[in-house]
Formats: C-alpha cells, sequence, structure tokens
C-alpha cells in the first residue's frame, strides 16, 4: 500500500477506535500481518495498545513506530512519538521517567525553528508534564506546565486545545486551594467544549464543575452539574461509572450516605470486570469512608484497605495518604491499635508535603489532633489552621474552625475561642444555604450541629444569657423543619411523614437546644439518626421535591 494509502487507512481506523477499540484493534493486526508495517500503522498499534491496557507492548511498538519515522527523515512525527511515550509511562507509574522524557522533548523543541506544528508540539508535551506532575504529587510545578500550555493554545488561537487544558488543569489548582480560578476555567472550557466538544469531554467538564462547586459547599448548582453529566453520559462506559462516583462522593459529603453507599457499589460491581485502578481507589475509599460514618466498622476497614492496594497500584501518593489516615482514624477508635494508628498518622504527615498538598497536609494535622491531646494537638489544629487559611474551601474551614474553637473553650480560653467558634457558624450557615433540594436537606451533620453547640456554651460561659438564648434559637432555625421538612412541604407519603416526624425530634436533641446530652445517649442517638436516614434514602430520594424551580431531582442509579 502507498503512504498516503495507509496514512489514510490509519485515520480511518483511528476514526473507529472511538466507537470500538476492538474492532479497531482487528483490522489493524489484520493490515501488520499482511506486511503494511510503515511506522504510521505501527504508532496507530501504539495507541491502541495502550488503550486496551497493554502499555509494554504500547512501548515496543512506540519504539519502532520512532525509528521508522527516523529513517524516512519524518522528525516532527518521531518526536510525536515521545508524547505517546510519556503518556504510557506514566500510566506504568514510572513517573520519573515520564517527566525526564518530557523534559528532553521540551529541550529538543527548543532549538527546532519555530513553526505552528513545533507549537503544537510543545503544547502537548507540557500538558502530559503537568499530568506527571500531578501523578506524583508535585502541584505547583503541574500548575506551572497548564499555565504555559494554555498561554501558548490561546496564542495560537486554538480554543479547544485551550478547553481541554483548563478542564486537566482544574484538579491540580483545586488541590492547591486555587478554587476560584479552577471553577473560571471549568466555566470557560464547558462554552467551548459545548459548540466544538465531544460527549465525552462534556460530561468530564460538567462532573469537574459539579466536585468543585460541591468543595467550595456550593452544593445545589454542584448537583445540578453532576445531574447534566449524568444525562449526557453514554450507558456502560467508563464515564458512566466515574461519574457514579463523582456522585455518590457529592451526596456523601451531604450526609447522605445509604445514596452514596448504593452508588459506590454500582460503580465497583462494574469496574470488577474492567479494572481501572484509579478509579477503583477513589470508589472504595469513599464506601470505606461512608460505612465508617454509618458504624459498621469491619467493612469500612476492609474498603480502606482495598483503596490503599488500588491507589498503590496507580503510584498514587496524595490519595493513597487520604485512605491511609483514614484507616488510622478507624484503627483509633479500637485502644489495642491506637497506638499503632497515632504512628502512622505521624509517618503520613511526613510524607505530606504542605506546598505541594496543603489539603492532604491540612487533613493530616487534623486527624493527629484528634489522635493527641494537650499541647501537641493544639499545635496541630494551629498548623491546621493556617493551611485551612490557604486553601478557602468551606467545608474544610468549618471543620477547623470549629475544632480549634472547641478546643480553646475547653481550656476557658474564652476570647481566642469566640473568633472560632463564630467563624465556623458563620461557615455553616453559610454552607446550608446553599442547600434548596429538599432532600438532601434531611441530613443535618452533627459536625455541624457542633457549631451551634460551642456558641451556645460560649455565650453561657461569658454569662450572656440573651446571648446564648439567641445562640439556641439560632440552631432551632437551622433545623430540619425550617430546611424543608416542615409538615406543609414534606411527601405525603405516611412512612415518610413517620420517618421525618422521628428524624426532627432526634436532631433537635442532637443540637442540645432541649437537653445536654451524656456521650452515651448522644451515641445512640447518631445511630437512630443514621439508620432513619438510611431508610429516608430509600423512601424518599426520587420523590423530593424541588424548592428551587431551576433544579431537578437527579436521577436513580441504584
Amino acid at each position: 500500500m502507498s503512504t498516503d494509502g495507509i496514512v489514510d487507512t490509519v485515520e480511518a481506523l483511528r476514526n473507529l477506535a472511538a466507537s470500538s477499540v476492538i474492532e479497531a484493534s482487528n483490522r489493524a493486526d489484520e493490515l501488520w500481518e499482511r506486511g503494511d508495517r510503515g511506522p504510521d500503522l505501527a504508532y496507530l498499534l501504539a495507541e491502541l495498545r495502550a488503550r486496551a491496557g497493554r502499555p509494554h507492548d504500547a512501548l515496543d511498538l512506540i519504539d519502532v513506530a520512532r525509528t521508522g519515522f527516523r529513517r524516512a527523515g519524518r522528525d516532527l512525527d518521531a518526536e510525536r512519538c515521545d508524547v505517546g511515550r510519556v503518556a504510557v509511562l506514566d500510566d506504568l507509574g514510572r513517573h520519573d521517567d515520564a517527566i525526564l522524557c518530557a523534559t528532553a522533548q521540551l529541550a529538543r523543541l527548543a532549538v527546532h525553528e519555530r513553526s505552528q506544528d513545533i507549537a503544537d508540539l510543545e503544547i502537548r508535551v507540557l500538558g502530559n508534564r503537568a499530568l506527571c506532575f500531578e501523578s506524583v504529587g508535585r502541584y505547583s510545578e503541574a500548575a506551572d506546565d497548564y499555565e504555559r500550555a494554555v498561554a501558548a493554545a490561546a496564542a495560537n488561537g486554538d480554543t479547544l486545545v485551550s478547553a481541554h487544558l483548563l478542564l486537566n488543569r482544574a484538579n491540580v489548582l483545586a488541590v492547591l486551594g486555587r478554587t476560584e480560578e479552577a471553577l473560571a476555567g471549568l466555566r470557560a472550557a464547558a462554552v467551548t467544549l459545548d459548540e466544538s466538544g465531544e460527549r465525552e469531554d462534556r460530561v468530564k467538564v460538567a462532573a469537574n464543575i459539579g466536585t468543585t462547586l460541591c468543595r467550595r459547599g456550593e452544593y445545589a448548582e454542584g448537583l445540578e452539574w453532576f445531574r447534566r453529566a449524568e444525562q449526557l453520559v453514554e450507558p456502560g462506559t467508563d464515564d458512566e461509572w466515574g461519574i457514579a462516583v463523582d456522585t455518590a462522593e457529592a451526596l456523601a459529603g451531604l450526609g447522605a450516605f445509604a445514596e452514596a453507599i448504593a452508588r459506590y457499589r454500582t460503580a465497583l460491581d462494574a469496574l470488577a470486570n474492567a479494572p481501572l485502578s484509579w478509579l477503583e481507589g477513589r470508589a472504595w475509599l469513599g464506601l470505606g469512608l461512608c460505612c465508617a460514618r454509618t458504624g459498621e466498622a469491619d467493612l469500612a476497614r476492609t474498603a480502606l484497605v482495598s483503596a490503599i492496594d488500588a491507589f498503590q497500584a496507580a503510584d498514587n501518593l496524595p490519595s493513597k495518604l487520604t485512605a491511609l489516615l483514614e484507616l488510622c482514624a478507624l484503627e483509633a477508635d479500637d485502644p489495642a491499635t491506637a497506638q499503632f494508628a497515632l504512628d502512622e498518622a505521624k509517618q503520613v504527615l511526613a510524607l505530606a508535603d504542605v506546598d505541594r498538598s496543603p489539603f492532604h497536609a491540612c487533613v493530616a494535622h487534623l486527624k493527629l489532633a484528634e489522635l493527641t491531646a494537650g499541647a501537641e494537638s493544639e499545635r496541630h489544629l494551629r498548623a491546621a489552621h493556617r493551611l485551612a487559611t490557604r486553601i478557602h474551601l468551606a467545608p474544610l474551614s468549618m471543620r477547623v474552625e470549629q475544632r480549634l474553637g472547641h478546643y480553646l473553650l475547653a481550656r476557658g480560653r474564652h476570647t481566642e475561642a469566640s473568633r472560632h467558634i463564630e467563624a465556623a457558624v458563620q461557615l455553616a450557615s453559610a454552607m446550608r444555604g446553599e442547600l434548596r433540594h429538599r432532600a438532601l436537606l434531611r441530613s443535618f451533620p452533627t459536625e455541624t450541629a457542633s457549631c451551634y453547640e460551642d456558641l451556645v456554651e460560649l455565650r453561657l460561659a461569658q454569662g450572656d444569657l440573651g446571648g446564648a438564648f439567641h445562640a439556641a434559637d439560632q440552631a432551632r432555625s437551622r433545623s430540619l423543619v425550617d430546611l424543608g421538612l416542615a409538615p406543609r412541604r414534606r411527601s405525603e407519603s405516611t412512612l415518610a411523614d413517620a420517618l421525618t416526624a422521628e428524624l426532627h425530634v432526634i436532631y433537635n436533641r442532637l443540637l442540645g437546644v432541649e437537653e445536654r446530652l451524656d456521650p452515651v445517649l448522644g451515641e445512640q442517638l447518631e445511630r437512630r439518626a443514621r439508620e432513619l436516614e438510611g431508610q429516608l434514602d430509600r423512601a424518599q430520594f426520587e420523590l423530593a421535591e424541588v424548592t428551587d424551580p431551576g433544579l431537578a431531582p437527579l436521577p436513580p442509579r441504584t
């Protein structure tokens, strides 16, 4: 076959691979066995092998293709082979090798005569190297490469490439605490991809916007973006399971644990037949967190160990650290393993980098504050507070402010405690103001309730009885009855009525606005609240009213 003929055939097979990798691979193999073994076909086969999960075969074929292109004097095509090599090395977990390869390629391209082709290639190399930096947790360097790539794409007038880069960059910026920049970039990418992107791109950008908004505590709009993603996704694809995991994470963050667990299990059942270590790790981690919150310690421990194994296989250190910290916290509840948990948590903190991953470092300090006492606990809380101030994630900031304020309050340091307790209440109130979807308001996190309990206790300690009553009224006014579960707004279902009424009573007691609870009774009430939440997940989730006419309910995923 002529060179032009094989190039056209390869392009046709590449288009076919967009819908069926297996069929494209079969046809390409037939051509290869027939003797058409030019570099174009070799590189296509390398792409197909990589997509089929055969990275070592892909590397061998990349070498064949690169040698063929060099012999034919097609130097730019040979350079394109190294773009693929970097991606495959990263998939194999050989991140340092991938970064070295990309860095060497950028040096070679820098001495080339400037042209459109060279500029396009540099953009791709920078984007690939940024992904490699992200894989090893070098987020600042990843962000720098993305900035360079986005600027170069904009200069070239390539809006579609720029949109893809903004999409990939968002997670890095979010980890660095630059969520406003991440969100602005994602919204810009969404406009471009809605006009000219593929369905897969539109799914990804919708899910990323949803994730970023929920991280910021802006749940209502975030869940609307998840709904859009679910409508766009193609059933039976990796994207479907990815969206299931994304949505489960958002629901778990809102306390809808039963619904989140169902979605995690659905995704894991599908992934058992088509394993993707990066997605499996997220699903196992989420399942472990939910099981821990619902008091199922053994199931949580099994899921968290599975998450650690999956993240280890994907060489994903930041996520592995998160799973390890959660496992440490779980083990700390057992006196027999408490010291082990403490030692492991300290080791995790030693591995966390406050500049490249301030979020993980902040969470590590919070965990250690829980596992230690006295001055050491305060030291970790202060460190977490400094990091949370940099990160600007409302849910994390609320947690840090509440924990530090509670610590200071318990030690009679009322002046210091006041600033943190009031900040926690303000953050809690602002976040709950975002929750207009009635089905998600039924879960009232006890950590949020603790903010108001601390405020009541602070006012009493200050001798401000009027302020204490006002704080109690604040807590009551933010209870479920005023957040969408009043009789005039709830479901007509008799079962839902009964569950809602009992849950409302329990939450009022947990808020402490009617009585002070001893710890044993508090644990019993929290356990019963979780049971009721699970029943409401099953009975009401699909029947929820929409108080905001612009927000439709999420479709079922169980």
